[in-house]
């Protein structure tokens, strides 16, 4: 506990590149059952078990696609598939439920930002731009200018 009501979470346990440990941790995710916790500085997504809070797997997609990868940004769509952003390589790269590695939508720059819009539609967005993604993974439209306020 931290004095404050709220208890620390024991599966994030201080900095490192063991499983559990953190570096430059990034966007988080929560789907029936599981958290999808972005980890750039250690390349990975990890997956934590609720409420037991275990580490159960760590998901990168396939060296032959990208040698190595920075995820920030986590979304689950309503068909159970995870898609994680990626502003190493300009990507999101798309999992299946047990981790299958789905492919990758190219083209979205140094994004680092997911939603997901009720329809199925991705956006994705980085400090200058911000793309749509069709439910299928698609670029649909982008650049589009980011907004100023």
């Amino acid at each position: 506990m931290c004095g404050c009501g709220l208890r620390e979470v024991p599966v994030f346990a201080g900095q490192g590149s063991q499983p559990g440990q953190l570096e430059r941790s990034g966007g988080i995710a929560a789907a029936a059952g599981p958290l999808f916790v972005c980890y750039a500085g250690n390349q990975r997504l990890q997956v934590v078990l609720t409420p037991a809070m275990v580490v159960s797997a760590i998901w990168r997609p396939p060296v032959s696609t990208v040698a190595t990868w920075e995820p920030t940004g986590v979304v689950v769509d309503e068909r159970f598939r995870v898609h994680v952003v990626d502003p190493q390589n300009g990507m999101v790269h798309h999992f299946g439920w047990s981790g299958r590695y789905l492919g990758n939508t190219p083209g979205v720059g140094a994004s680092r930002h997911l939603a997901l819009a009720r329809n199925g539609t991705l956006f994705v967005a980085g400090p200058l731009h911000a793309f749509q993604l069709g439910p299928n993974g698609s670029l649909v439209s982008g650049p589009m200018p980011a907004c100023t306020l």
